[in-house]
């Protein structure tokens, strides 16, 4: 599992209405806190989901066309 879908899990796993705290689940995941924050309120995406939206013709297309 990539680190920061295993920092996300981890962050799913906080009891409700219990506070997240980034800067230590980041570091004990190796991975950016500002990223990690980022992605746990869908402020961002994943890179491969940035790259798919950009596309001109989505892979139902790209088949049909082929």
């Amino acid at each position: 599992m990539d680190p920061i879908e295993a920092a996300l899990e981890s962050l799913k796993s906080l009891k409700l209405g219990e506070k997240p705290n980034y800067t230590a689940i980041a570091k004990k995941y190796g991975v950016g806190r500002s990223t990690l924050s980022r992605r746990h309120r869908g402020l961002q995406g994943t890179h491969a989901q940035k790259v798919n939206f950009m596309r001109l013709l989505n892979t139902t297309q790209s088949k049909q066309l082929i």
